[in-house]
């Protein structure tokens, strides 16, 4: 297990790597342990889904995000491990302003990284 906390602005967000299982989380500061949530119960934007997507955008709404869904999830399975997948959601968040802080691997203590540092 690996939880990664990347930081927008003045917002801090948890993501919880777990197999090929990704949580999502807002948290206050990186003291505080978070609740995950699946993708499924987080804010997508349908525009960022269609940028990533094109072919999507003549679809509904709600079949844009579920085939958003969709396709994360099966990206998240072709990785083989935890690290790939943590190191690709946070190279793919980077694009969107998103900052690695910190991250914790397998219940050891907390690494914080500088100046955009990759997680090893």
């Amino acid at each position: 297990m690996i939880i990664i906390y990347l930081q927008l602005v003045s917002s801090i967000f948890a993501i919880k790597v777990e197999n090929n299982r990704v949580g999502f989380q807002e948290v206050k500061s990186l003291n505080n342990y978070p609740l995950f949530y699946p993708i499924e119960k987080i804010k997508l934007s349908i525009g960022g889904i269609i940028k990533e997507f094109p072919e999507l955008k003549d679809k509904k709404a709600k079949e844009i995000r579920e085939e958003g869904i969709k396709r994360f999830k099966e990206k998240l399975l072709s990785f083989n491990n935890e690290i790939e997948i943590a190191k690709y959601v946070v190279k793919d968040l980077s694009k969107h302003g998103y900052e690695l802080k910190a991250y914790h691997k397998r219940g050891f203590r907390m690494i914080k990284t500088q100046d955009g540092a990759n997680i090893r």
